[in-house]
């Protein structure tokens, strides 16, 4: 999938402010904060909790600076900032992300401890070294070039900095069943497997000390959604049109069948 592609799949005008208007229908009198956009600004299976396991693993103390790679509308990096006291920098694709990332994080005060910023994840607007740790929730599966991409990312991380990684693999040789959320057609999809996973973050500098599949948990979260799930399907339809509900009823079902799984890898910069 290359860029425009990518940038076509993504953005969708109306999005940020369908999710103030949820967001703020959740807050009811109550002044507006990230745990309550938080139910609408992240696409990633598991959500808030899957962020949640992310922060834990990336254990980093203020005045830590990090990286979210394809930051999207900033849900995770106001998760993080919040969680841990780091300044969250995140950089996406999607000029419409950029823009709403910016927008949700003042409506919530946190624009002094999140930026966002226009960029390819393969070509980072950064200098070298200049992140404590990184983070990157459901990105690599769009795109192509992984070792690129593993590469930039080991490029602006100090040495012995954090890299947890949090995206679908395929478990074997199965295809998922399209459209995916991330893609329409499988020629679009770049899904790898876990090996092949680990050994690209391994050449591209990295140690890896951890890996989990987190398909019991993503499945148990799903299960157990609450009242809000209403709100989020209308988010998805929104972003994704007529295929919204259709893409993440795919998803899930290829975790639940085993042909897809949510994994994070925890790695260090050499």
């Amino acid at each position: 999938m290359g860029r425009r592609e990518i940038v076509e799949n993504y953005a969708t005008d109306g999005l940020t402010e369908a999710v103030l208007e949820r967001a703020a229908a959740r807050a009811g009198d109550e002044p507006l904060t990230a745990g309550h956009l938080a139910l609408f600004d992240q696409f990633h299976m598991g959500g808030p909790a899957a962020t949640g396991w992310v922060g834990d693993a990336l254990a980093v103390v203020p005045p830590a600076t990090v990286l979210d790679v394809g930051s999207g509308l900033g849900g995770p990096a106001r998760q993080l900032a919040a969680a841990t006291g780091a300044l969250v920098a995140g950089v996406d694709l999607t000029p419409e992300h950029v823009a709403g990332a910016t927008a949700l994080s003042r409506a919530v005060g946190m624009h002094g401890t999140t930026a966002f910023l226009l960029g390819d994840a393969t070509e980072l607007p950064f200098a070298a070294g200049a992140f404590d740790a990184a983070a990157m929730l459901f990105v690599g599966m769009n795109v192509a070039d992984k070792h690129a991409l593993f590469a930039e990312v080991r490029r602006v991380l100090q040495p012995g900095g954090r890299f947890v990684v949090y995206d679908p693999v395929l478990s074997g040789e199965e295809q998922p069943d399209y459209p995916m959320p991330w893609a329409a057609r499988r020629e679009d999809s770049h899904l790898l497997g876990p090996e092949q996973y680990g050994a690209t973050l391994r050449r591209a500098g990295f140690s890896v000390h951890e890996e989990h599949d987190c398909s019991v948990e993503v499945v148990r979260l799903a299960d157990h959604a609450d009242s809000d799930q209403a709100g989020r399907v209308e988010i998805a339809r929104l972003q994704f049109g007529d295929q919204g509900m259709a893409r993440f009823a795919n998803l899930l079902r290829a975790i639940r069948d085993g042909v897809v799984q949510p994994r994070m890898f925890v790695t260090t910069a050499d």
